[in-house]
């Protein structure tokens, strides 16, 4: 992936959408971008991720994005809520930096 890009989550279905959407089965498209059927099958079932190139291929061909710009979000997608400290992290800092019983 090119830096600051990764694939859209849920690629496999973005893919297989896109396909039968042109009416394509799986071995069509595999003569179209010089793939094999079972890449496109693994591809489709998540169970792949794809290089660059194939990438590339798929998007020109499908007419679909499947990169997006990176996010910061966690992949469970619960969102990036920030936290709020508590005074036992407080606590674990302050022991980090040395700064725990005794040092005064």
């Amino acid at each position: 992936m090119p830096e600051g890009r990764e694939l859209v989550q849920d690629y496999g279905q973005v893919i297989r959408k896109a396909r039968e959407a042109l009416q394509l089965s799986q071995e069509d498209l595999g003569r179209k971008i010089a793939e094999k059927t079972s890449v496109l099958q693994k591809l489709e079932g998540g169970r792949l991720v794809p290089p660059e190139a194939l990438v590339q291929k798929l998007e020109r061909t499908l007419k679909i994005k499947l990169e997006q710009a990176e996010t910061d979000m966690p992949v469970d997608g619960k969102g990036a809520q920030p936290k709020e400290l508590t005074l036992g992290d407080i606590a674990v800092m302050r022991k980090k930096r040395g700064e725990g019983e005794g040092s005064e």
